[in-house]
């Protein structure tokens, strides 16, 4: 573990790794998930243009699309080659059997029916036959994101720190293994904790 001084949280890594369990979430009426054909429906969604989710998917960025009673009310992404993280769209290189899931968002209207982790868990069935770990990041202050990752049975690596001198560290939480393999995807060091650093209370240990 490197010495260099973590300054601010900027985010928290999350993961699903293969044989992690995957909990039941009761059925939601009308709720439909599939990766979505046509560009049109997730540039719509997404304020994209067409040609932006055409670039997407031949980057190996996968679009998902969730339906309520036939209504197309969320959206996200499973990318297989390449991910980015932060202001700065800080770029690392998926390992194969790996997938980041990045680019999430239920429509307002359809907030707080528990869209988002029914989502997730679809992606991870869809794709888990050939994808051995699944990882996911939100901003520090993103507190429904991690509610929604907590739900779909993601468990939580640990949290990404601007350090003083610049680049960013991870501060694992949980078992050291995800969390060597967290900062490896990142491209970062893992680094001590701030002092005076608290468990956040959805910190999955």
């Amino acid at each position: 573990m490197e010495q260099a001084q973590a300054r601010e949280r900027a985010g928290s890594l999350w993961a699903w790794w293969r044989d992690d369990p995957l909990p039941a979430c009761p059925q939601l009426a009308g709720l439909q998930v599939s990766a979505a054909d046509a560009d049109e429906v997730v540039a719509a969604l997404a304020d994209y243009t067409v040609a932006q989710v055409s670039r997407g998917r031949q980057s190996g960025h996968r679009p998902y699309v969730a339906r309520l009673d036939g209504v197309s009310v969320a959206y996200g992404w499973s990318a297989s080659q390449h991910g980015s993280f932060g202001p700065q769209e800080t770029p690392f290189t998926i390992p194969k059997r790996n997938r980041y899931l990045w680019g999430f968002v239920t429509l307002l209207a359809w907030r707080g029916r528990g869209v988002y982790p029914r989502l997730l868990q679809a992606i991870v069935r869809d794709e888990r036959q050939d994808t051995e770990r699944f990882w996911a990041l939100h901003d520090a202050s993103n507190r429904s994101s991690a509610r929604g990752l907590v739900k779909a049975g993601f468990g939580l690596v640990g949290h990404v720190y601007l350090l003083a001198g610049g680049g960013f560290g991870l501060v694992p939480v949980g078992p050291a293994k995800r969390g060597r393999a967290g900062a490896a995807l990142l491209g970062m060091p893992v680094v001590a904790p701030p002092d005076g650093f608290e468990p956040d209370p959805l910190d999955v240990l």
